[in-house]
């Protein structure tokens, strides 16, 4: 053997430079293990990341679409005198939708915490609605005279304004005009009057003292063929009606300025809902009702010439409601929010908490 052959030789049996090559693949393969896990990570980061942004996209597009539908049943079917602010909240671990409502009661320039409500939406769309009722039931005292500021507990109805529809018959009827008297001086009272029968917006306007003037028209969409319940006096909360601005604070707030109850019936017409008078509504003709729509009723009963208007709700102070105590016009009248000079800060001006 030569020897260039012994030195192959010897290089094939180096067991250095074996041990080296051995390293080499070593590391080479555990390079190539950490770029393939690497990868895999990278590609795992990548899809949870567009599945977040895909569900928070999701999450949002249905919390807008959730404003936009209590923005649009608001405009119809709502408490009498009320702002509602509406805030949305996406919670990012959970993908659900946190919907805010917070209604406010405008006694002229007065601000009253009312009703605050929080919807909850999952990514897939279902959820369930939290109503909560502010009580703000204080007593101030003026001049030796006690003052009960603000609302008291709305479950029990005490200082919840009651309707009565005059096609019904009620085991009472509430008369708070006879009562009167019993009320504070300088104090403004919200009051819900349920007619005898139905008026016209015009009707009414010329049947009041000039003084008093509608902040909000209830209108007769009720189809009363149907087997709805209707003997008790359940229209204490939303009602299907329009607001009347007149005051320029009113008109900031109420920026829908709806002029009679034909605009109010081509605004529901605009509005694509559906709403029902069991106070369901739906979207895109999918019927969730009992009954004919609102919408229908009301037209059917305009197309026939018939009047519309069967209560209406006032801001008033004792002294002005007075005038109308023996109004033959009158079925009913139930007091519901006070406010009086005690606690006439202007909520407005004191918290900025409305926008």
């Amino acid at each position: 053997m030569n020897r260039e052959q012994n030195e192959e030789l010897d290089d094939l049996f180096d067991i250095d430079r074996m041990e080296e090559e051995v390293k080499k693949v070593k590391r080479r393969s555990i390079l190539k293990l950490i770029l393939i896990i690497l990868a895999i990570v990278l590609l795992i980061v990548a899809i949870i990341l567009a599945y977040l942004f895909y569900t928070n996209k999701k999450a949002r597009n249905l919390a807008e679409e959730q404003v936009e539908f209590l923005t649009t049943a608001n405009e119809f079917y709502k408490y009498p005198n009320t702002i509602v602010q509406t805030s949305t909240e996406v919670e990012d671990n959970a993908r659900k939708i946190n919907v805010s409502e917070i209604g406010f009661k405008l006694l002229k320039d007065r601000f009253i915490p009312f009703t605050t409500t929080t919807t909850d939406i999952g990514s897939d769309g279902n959820g369930a609605t939290y109503p909560t009722i502010e009580i703000n039931h204080m007593n101030k005292e003026k001049d030796g005279d006690t003052y009960r500021v603000g609302i008291n507990n709305l479950t029990s109805g005490n200082r919840l304004a009651e309707f009565y529809h005059p096609n019904k018959n009620y085991k009472t009827l509430k008369q708070d005009p006879d009562n009167l008297n019993e009320m504070p001086k300088n104090t403004y009272l919200e009051m819900a009057i349920s007619f005898d029968k139905a008026y016209s917006s015009e009707e009414v306007k010329e049947m009041l003292p000039s003084n008093i003037q509608p902040t909000f028209f209830w209108l007769d969409g009720y189809d009363l063929s149907k087997d709805i319940d209707y003997t008790t006096p359940t229209f204490n909360n939303e009602l299907y009606g329009y607001n009347n601005p007149t005051t320029d604070l009113e008109k900031k707030f109420w920026t829908n300025k709806i002029k009679n109850e034909q605009d109010y019936i081509k605004q529901m017409k605009a509005s694509n809902f559906y709403f029902y008078s069991n106070g369901s509504l739906s979207e895109n003709e999918v019927m969730d009702g009992q009954g004919k729509s609102v919408y229908e009723t009301l037209k059917n009963k305009s197309d026939k010439g018939e009047n519309l208007v069967i209560g209406i709700s006032v801001v008033a102070t004792k002294e002005d409601l007075e005038k109308i105590v023996d109004a033959k016009y009158i079925r009913a009248s139930s007091v519901g929010v006070i406010s009086n000079e005690v606690d006439a800060e202007n909520y407005y001006e004191q918290t900025e908490k409305i926008n």
